[in-house]
């Protein structure tokens, strides 16, 4: 079978707390710069879920010697890379760069890519959690490739970043040990997803449910708008993940086909854990709430995080119990 490429069989070497620290900085200050390039507020709690989606997870302060993401940021102040200001919203910090103290070589696009949105909740299925990660999981930074022996899926960033998770770096060693016994995992992309997303809504037999999610994939950002608006409804969520389930299926089917791969992905799924979110009452919904229910996921994908964070939502929507 022929492979892609042959990689040297050596096992990364893991960096020191401080050059974790030092890159962890780096990538700090570079966010920051971009974030102003932008025109967008660098919020500490914004800058932080970034610095972890650019790591693909592999930043945490604990990891690093820090007790609080707070402690991080005032180590990056102290060294003088950037300044820490509060805002009008208590706990609200913003991070300022500081112009003269710019490391030469020290940023964030020369050792990381960003990625492409998570593509949210993978849930139970018949299909093995690491498969179904790595099909699902379009982000175009990440390699993926099947260890035929282990029977196990590996998923790891291309190239070695600092900070990277110890999981990832054990994953690239495995299979740089043995190239010849992985068989490449082919991501289902983005536009083939919202096909699907499409697809299911034009199938969606009530017509409110049907506009709110034409409406959610009408937005900027339709895969998390089309997230947000199914977890409005129990009955359209698990209708979902069934109809979701069938289309990787196939697809995991057809390649383990063509590469002669044994995987099985057709054992009985267990009953979906819908997250709580509408209480029975509430999903009666009038076509006129379901157009406002709408109108206002548009909205929340509209808003910065610190209007976000402002929003009075009850916590029960936001806790799975």
């Amino acid at each position: 079978m022929e492979r892609t490429s042959t990689p040297q069989q050596a096992h990364s070497a893991q960096p020191s707390t401080d050059e974790l620290r030092d890159a962890a900085i780096a990538l700090l200050r570079s966010l920051v710069d971009e974030f102003i390039a932008e025109h967008r507020r660098p919020l500490a709690a914004t800058l932080k879920k970034v610095m972890v989606d650019r790591t693909y997870g592999g930043f945490h302060e604990i990891r690093l010697g820090f007790t609080s993401f707070k402690h991080f940021l005032e180590e990056a102040q102290r060294r003088g890379v950037v300044t820490l200001a509060s805002t009008t919203f208590p706990g609200e910090l913003l991070v300022e760069p500081v112009r003269a103290n710019v490391e030469p070589g020290q940023t964030a696009s020369s050792v990381v890519q960003s990625p492409a949105p998570p593509t949210g909740d993978y849930g139970r299925s018949p299909i093995p959690n690491d498969i179904w990660r790595c099909f699902v999981d379009w982000n175009p930074g990440l390699r993926r490739w099947y260890h035929v022996p282990s029977g196990m899926a590996l998923m790891f960033p291309q190239d070695p970043i600092p900070m990277e998770r110890p999981e990832h770096t054990a994953a690239r060693d495995k299979w740089r040990a043995a190239p010849e016994q992985c068989v490449e995992i082919p991501a289902i992309g983005m536009p083939r997803q919202l096909e699907w997303m499409r697809e299911f809504t034009e199938g969606t037999s009530d017509s409110g449910n049907r506009r709110l999610l034409e409406a959610a994939l009408a937005g900027d950002r339709p895969n998390s708008s089309f997230s947000l608006a199914l977890r409005g409804s129990p009955t359209l969520w698990t209708q979902w993940r069934a109809f979701r389930i069938d289309k990787v299926r196939e697809v995991v089917k057809t390649w383990a086909e063509v590469n002669n791969v044994v995987v099985s992905v057709d054992e009985a799924s267990p009953p979906p854990v819908m997250p709580k979110t509408r209480t029975a009452e509430q999903s009666q919904d009038t076509p006129g709430e379901r157009a406002l229910r709408a109108k206002i996921v548009q909205a929340v994908e509209r808003m910065s995080i610190g209007d976000l964070r402002r929003l009075p939502i009850p916590v029960e929507y936001m806790v799975d119990v």
